[in-house]
């Protein structure tokens, strides 16, 4: 079997009709579509995307992604790539921390910069393009990673798979079985901090940072009524209740006994009556 070339792409076999223009929503629902539904039946083969007309659709599957970048750092944030001009390219990610030393804060930021030539000439492509003898494959669904042949395909198939088995075999007797050491992966699980911690570190960050608030707070004036007693202060109130009824009650009869004595006052004196001789 040919090798395949770098520049081919698992597109797919189904034909789209061409549109001038998708918006953003009509481009997730397009996406959507075949990820479920009647569009998990599509197969993708290994084909090229070599000058497309204007407003056509192109739908590919992408195997695999970029390798990220592992320096030790966690970060919160997904990395974001742009392109200030034709010679530069800048991958930045932000709010990283060290896991495992305490770090309280995510402020960390990686940016990588990447140089190009001016002349770049990679999309340069030389012509007449291989053929590329790969049967259709489904990409998603139940169906996903199976290949659609056609008989004698199958047959050869076999036929490969045999040979190489066969081959795989005579290597192994000829070779000296060694034992694989296992992959030590206690560092990376102790490095890996997960959702639920790393809320646990935040929510007692914040609760230490309101004690120190709280304790740097003037505290508050106690209530007089505290240490009052109710029934002692009822009694309080009931005796001078009493008392203000006694006092309002001789006012009342002093006021009554000044109105007497202004009323005698007032009254004119009557002269005695003269007997005559």
């Amino acid at each position: 079997m040919n090798a395949r070339p770098p520049d081919s792409i698992l597109r797919c076999t189904h034909h789209f009709a061409a549109r001038p223009s998708l918006t953003f929503e009509e481009a997730i629902q397009f996406l959507h579509q075949l990820c479920s539904g009647p569009g998990a039946n599509l197969t993708y083969s290994w084909q090229f995307i070599d000058k497309p007309s204007e407003g056509d659709i192109c739908v590919y599957f992408q195997v695999s992604a970029p390798t990220p970048l592992i320096d030790g750092i966690h970060y919160l944030d997904n990395e974001t790539t742009y392109r200030p001009s034709q010679e530069l390219e800048v991958q930045e990610v932000r709010f990283g921390f060290i896991p495992g030393i305490g770090e309280k804060e995510a402020g960390r930021v990686r940016t990588a910069k990447r140089a190009f030539a001016s002349n770049d000439e990679r999309t340069i492509r030389n012509y007449p393009l291989p053929i590329i003898n790969e049967p259709p494959m489904y990409v998603v669904g139940e169906k996903s990673g199976q290949r659609v042949m056609a008989p004698n395909a199958v047959q050869l198939a076999n036929q490969q798979q045999q040979l190489d088995a066969l081959a795989a075999s005579r290597r192994h007797a000829g070779m000296q079985p060694q034992a694989r050491k296992q992959d030590d992966d206690s560092d990376e699980e102790s490095n890996r901090v997960s959702t639920r911690a790393l809320a646990v570190t935040r929510f007692k960050r914040n609760h230490e940072l309101l004690a120190e608030i709280l304790l740097l707070m003037p505290r508050a004036v106690p209530s007089p009524y505290e240490k009052t007693d109710k029934a002692e202060l009822e009694a309080k109130f009931a005796t001078k209740r009493e008392l203000a009824e006694l006092t309002e009650k001789l006012s009342q009869e002093e006021h009554d006994m000044e109105d007497v004595i202004k009323i005698d006052e007032t009254t004119p004196a009557r002269e005695a009556p003269k007997t005559s001789t």
